[in-house]
């Protein structure tokens, strides 16, 4: 039996639900963001008791890391090409597990352990979240770029996207 390769028609306009689920993903994302912003140096200073200059010295390290790393994995996640998958989806489809737990380890520190051991939890915890959620966000905005080759649909996304950041 003769298979026929379909070409992959990248220059059709996205429907308005579509785009709309495509915008929930980017508010979905930048949910997590802005709670961790919002929420995780007071729960680090006022609930685990570490001082306002150290988790401020953690967040400015992952910052740091991140400028380092984002540029690194959104090339990684470029050459990337998983034969069912395709380029991004594999990254957003396995790393979003891996971002929830982060994200869940991120505001149980343990009580019991000494402080020391507090900020290297705090330190580790954070950074891989950090990396997880570039794992899931740089694929997600790049692919948005790979949907469709029509302009006012590319338009449409980056619209829908910026409207729900």
């Amino acid at each position: 039996m003769e298979q026929k390769m379909q070409k992959l028609q990248t220059n059709i306009r996205l429907g308005f639900g579509r785009q709309i689920g495509f915008g929930l993903g980017e508010f979905a994302g930048q949910f997590f963001f802005s709670f961790w912003s919002s929420y995780l140096s007071v729960y680090y200073t006022d609930i685990v008791g570490i001082a306002p200059a150290v988790v401020s010295a953690i967040f400015m390290i992952a910052r740091i890391w991140d400028a380092v790393n984002d540029p690194v994995f959104g090339n990684i996640a470029d050459r990337h090409r998983h034969k069912k998958f395709g380029r991004y989806r594999p990254w957003i489809l396995f790393g979003t597990p891996i971002l929830a737990i982060l994200s869940i380890l991120m505001f149980h520190v343990p009580d019991a352990a000494p402080n020391e051991m507090k900020i290297i939890y705090i330190t580790i915890t954070y950074i891989l979240a950090g990396m997880a959620f570039t794992a899931v966000n740089i694929p997600y905005m790049s692919m948005q770029s790979t949907l469709t080759t029509n302009p006012q649909s590319r338009i449409n996304i980056y619209y829908g996207n910026g409207s729900s950041s």
